[in-house]
């Protein structure tokens, strides 16, 4: 059921707090429709508003849609590129590095669930937005996943194909939040509690890492 948040208009319609307010009801409508389903009028029924304070921050549905990706993934993918960029690091530091970039990739999700649902939607699907938000986001995190992979994983060559490692991390990690009523089937604390989230940044990336690092690589102890 949709929540419905009331922001009105002035003051502080032209404000960056209203235009926030508007992104991430779009991500949640978004998530929840599809691109295609969702209209710029449901968005404005969520939040209690004119459909034209909308289209006062937001010219088209298309371009609700890269802005609300944008704020989405934009800082968070950025931050979590630098700690998949030490260059010449030692193979310790690279791997605290992925650890933390796999738990900031994982607390988006936990932050933003709508992102999740997105993503799993746009990579099935395929097109021009599926392109956009690889080129503007993914492929810094992709390539910087692969670099780590061939750096601790040159003693496997040919045993660990560098497309299925990248497909395994970004499902594995996202999953708890896009298969949340799934996860709430199997069992265990609410998928969205600290507990929850803490405990499969912990899971995921332990069981990533044992393959990735599996004896005799770095002496690596399971």
């Amino acid at each position: 059921m949709a929540v419905t948040t009331r922001i009105g208009r002035p003051p502080g319609a032209d404000g960056e707090a209203t235009r926030e307010t508007i992104l991430k009801a779009a991500l949640e409508a978004f998530a929840e429709a599809g691109f295609e389903a969702m209209s710029v009028r449901a968005v404005a029924r969520r939040l209690g508003v004119s459909h034209n304070l909308i289209h006062h921050h937001f010219a088209s549905k298309r371009q609700l849609w890269y802005d609300a990706i944008d704020y989405g993934l934009g800082r968070q993918a950025s931050e979590i590129r630098q700690f998949l960029e030490i260059p010449e690091s030692s193979p310790q530091a690279a791997i605290a590095g992925f650890r933390e970039a796999a738990r900031r990739f994982i607390l988006l999700g936990a932050h933003l669930p709508a992102i999740p649902r997105i993503l799993l939607h746009e990579f099935a699907e395929g097109g021009e937005r599926l392109d956009y938000i690889y080129d503007q986001h993914m492929q810094p995190l992709v390539e910087g996943a692969i670099r780590f992979l061939e750096r601790l994983g040159e003693a496997k060559a040919g045993e660990i194909d560098a497309r299925s490692f990248v497909l395994l991390i970004t499902t594995s990690t996202l999953s708890l939040f896009n298969q949340s009523a799934y996860a709430e089937k199997i069992g265990g604390p609410d998928p969205f509690s600290e507990e929850a989230v803490e405990r499969h940044i912990q899971t995921v990336t332990r069981i990533i890492l044992t393959g990735v690092l599996a004896e005799p690589m770095l002496g690596y102890q399971r």
